[in-house]
């Protein structure tokens, strides 16, 4: 039984999603190592990036496999699962690409000194939340890893071995996904979220 279009068609914006925070991923990393002196807290996220492009990849490969029998109620729960992790990518991504942009202007190659040191300064005087995008990436990991259990659970046959592990899984992602929600709702009360104006979707299971 083929999967629906639907579900194709979302999982297939993933993967493009997934692509494209990739390349600003990979802009990042080289604009840091041009940068002399670049912002410790830049570096230090990276590999909370490379977690989430590398979820987000086992995502897409656990909602792509079709499941035999599957009702119509069951086909809707999984297109609008893939769906909100396509719109939580897009939200990732678009943090993402403000930071990159930011960093572009610090490592052009062909600033005077003088030039240089204003760019510095500038972003000193308006430095961009860089712990706001660690706790979204932070958040929207443990919540991808909550919808990839969540998968592999539908995914194990009914008498598997496996599927009370994978529950018990579940249940214990699930509050740490609340947690991360909070963490990031109170840094946002206390600091707000300025450089971007787009609602933070919820990975609802």
């Amino acid at each position: 039984m083929a999967e629906p279009l639907t579900i194709i068609g979302a999982v297939a914006a993933v993967s493009q999603v997934t692509g494209e925070f990739v390349k600003l991923t990979t802009k990042l990393r080289h604009y840091l190592k041009v940068i002399s002196r670049a912002p410790k807290e830049a570096q230090a996220f990276l590999l909370e990036t490379s977690n989430f492009t590398g979820l987000l990849n086992f995502f897409a490969d656990l909602a792509d496999r079709p499941v035999q029998g599957m009702r119509k109620r069951e086909r809707r729960a999984r297109e609008s699962r893939v769906s909100g992790v396509k719109e939580q990518g897009e939200y990732i991504c678009a943090k993402m690409e403000y930071l990159v942009d930011r960093f572009a202007k610090l490592a052009k190659q062909d600033m005077t000194q003088l030039e240089s040191l204003l760019e510095r300064i500038k972003y000193l005087l308006d430095k961009p939340d860089i712990e706001d995008l660690r706790l979204a990436i932070q958040s929207a990991t443990i919540h991808l890893n909550a919808m990839s259990t969540l998968l592999m659970w539908e995914q194990e046959p009914s008498n598997g071995p496996r599927r009370q592990l994978i529950r018990e899984q579940l249940g214990n992602l699930l509050p740490m996904a609340k947690k991360a929600d909070d963490q990031l709702a109170e840094h946002q009360r206390q600091h707000g979220s300025t450089y971007e104006d787009l609602q933070r979707p919820f990975l609802g299971a």
